[in-house]
């Protein structure tokens, strides 16, 4: 694509652009088209500083801190945090397999009970429940 836009421009002065861009089958926005260079050094630092400033803030938070020194998107802050690598690391919650508060999720039903006679009250649990084989014995 660039070769044939140097083409086209060499050739301009002496024959229509129209008829060279369709000769070298690109369109006429692609030879007029300039790239719009931009300088990011003081929105960069802005994002960095806000960054260092509030830790846990991702580019929807940073965006409207950062509006009111410069004109920039959302989309901009969040393509320039992460070519800065300063995107947040989502935070984990802690699974929780116990209660630590003391209570308990099965309630003592045989607590309080008068066990008078053989077999009134019988208990199963899954810890005996655990095969052994023959040979273990």
């Amino acid at each position: 694509m660039k070769e044939r836009r140097e083409i086209v421009q060499k050739l301009s002065d002496r024959y229509d652009v129209n008829l060279l861009c369709g000769l070298q089958d690109i369109p006429k926005s692609s030879y007029y088209y300039v790239p719009v260079v931009r300088d990011d050094g003081d929105l960069r630092y802005a994002i960095e500083q806000t960054c260092l400033r509030y830790t846990r803030y991702g580019y929807r938070r940073v965006t409207p801190m950062v509006k009111k020194e410069h004109k920039v998107g959302k989309d901009r802050v969040r393509l320039l945090m992460k070519d800065m690598d300063l995107q947040v690391r989502k935070h984990r919650r802690k699974v929780r397999t116990t209660h630590s508060d003391g209570t308990c999720e099965y309630p003592n039903l045989i607590k309080g009970l008068d066990i008078s006679y053989p077999d009134h009250v019988w208990m199963f649990s899954t810890i005996t429940s655990v095969y052994i084989h023959p040979w273990a014995i």
